[in-house]
């Protein structure tokens, strides 16, 4: 796993992203294959999980290199959002805040599955569920709204403190590598402080 603490970090990871979703879809293109299996194809599934989205998608005007940057990590999401789950590359964004100026239309349509939890604004419930029923969720902490297509299914979501939470996902990685053994080293985005055989790209900000 490794993450980007930085828009610039972030922006560059997204790059390389992208490149190894066309290089998995010429791939696809010479083999005829329809989307990445990977004990067929020698490739491991990446999860690319960006948390506090709207830190690193919300524009700004006072500083032009990172506007850039934010045009061109908007620009690389939205490829990866439309056509990467066909590359074995699934994407996964988290933010406390939902809307066309901190993620834009196009990459909220391409989210196949959502989960809510209760909004205090029926026009946000809208904006994310397309339906007001996270606005009328019981104000019970953790209840949450998971979205499917037009399924919707009111869940509870339990407290989990950090240590459980740690020896958790620990317990998972261990069946999970034991499962499913790396293929591939992870991909290269600098030469510092790098780990191979790990299979998660997760984006911080």
């Amino acid at each position: 796993m490794r993450i980007a603490k930085t828009e610039e970090e972030a922006c560059k990871m997204l790059k390389k992203l992208k490149d190894e979703m066309d290089r998995r879809f010429k791939y696809l293109e010479k083999s005829g294959h329809k989307e990445i299996v990977p004990q067929r194809d020698g490739m491991d599934k990446i999860v690319i999980g960006i948390d506090e989205a709207s830190v690193l998608y919300t524009k700004v005007r006072s500083n032009d290199t990172k506007a850039h940057l934010i045009n061109s990590a908007r620009e690389y999401t939205d490829e990866l959002a439309k056509l990467a789950r066909a590359a074995g590359m699934h994407l996964i964004l988290a933010t406390q805040k939902v809307s066309k100026e901190t993620i834009d239309t196009k990459v909220q349509e391409n989210i196949g599955g959502r989960v809510c939890f209760r909004m205090n604004t029926m026009v946000n419930s809208i904006t994310v569920l397309g339906n007001k029923k996270a606005f009328d969720l019981p104000d019970i902490k953790g209840r949450a709204i998971s979205a499917s297509g037009n399924e919707f299914l009111e869940l509870q979501c339990p407290f989990i403190d950090e240590d459980e939470l740690k020896a958790e996902i620990e317990l998972i990685q261990e069946k999970f590598n034991a499962k499913y053994p790396c293929r591939n080293n992870m991909l290269e985005i600098n030469s510092d402080n790098t780990e191979n055989n790990e299979k998660e790209i997760f984006i911080g900000i």
